[in-house]
């Protein structure tokens, strides 16, 4: 059995308009991104334009919201007062620093709310942090050692 790279192509295109259509009513709400470093923020970042520029073509905007990114990577303590991640180095090497190739960071927790919101990164296995989240949300007194 062999796949058909158009049948793929039109599901993943009718996923993405899907997806496109939910975040158009992002608007005083929450994305979270789970571990997801290239892929997931790169579809969300080009989700969100496209629902912006719906929205601007209505007089509406989409800008007041909450992003949260949950990963295992280290940031600096101060990631969000900075310009985002090291920038790429110059030469035939490329980037010099790892980090430069976190997407999340520049993506989700700075580029998204520039025109308004707020990000917050949660550093840590998700098998501690996801439960904890959820028992803050639930006030679920069973969960609460997993502090975020």
């Amino acid at each position: 059995m062999r796949a058909s790279g158009a049948a793929l192509g039109e599901a993943f295109y009718t996923d993405f308009l899907i997806f496109s259509r939910v975040i158009q009513n992002l608007e005083g709400g929450v994305f979270l991104n789970v571990g997801s470093a290239v892929t997931g923020p790169e579809v969300y970042f080009k989700a969100l334009s496209m629902a912006r520029n719906v929205a601007r073509q209505r007089g509406e905007q989409i800008s007041n919201f909450t992003t949260a990114v949950f990963d295992v990577v280290e940031l600096p303590e101060n990631w969000a007062d900075g310009p985002g991640p090291p920038p790429q180095g110059s030469g035939s090497k490329g980037a010099t620093h790892p980090l430069y190739y976190f997407r999340p960071w520049k993506t989700i927790l700075i580029r998204t709310i520039q025109d308004g919101g707020k990000s917050y990164y949660v550093c840590g296995d998700h098998r501690q942090t996801i439960p904890a989240l959820w028992a803050l949300l639930t006030g679920n007194e069973r969960m609460k050692g997993n502090d975020l």
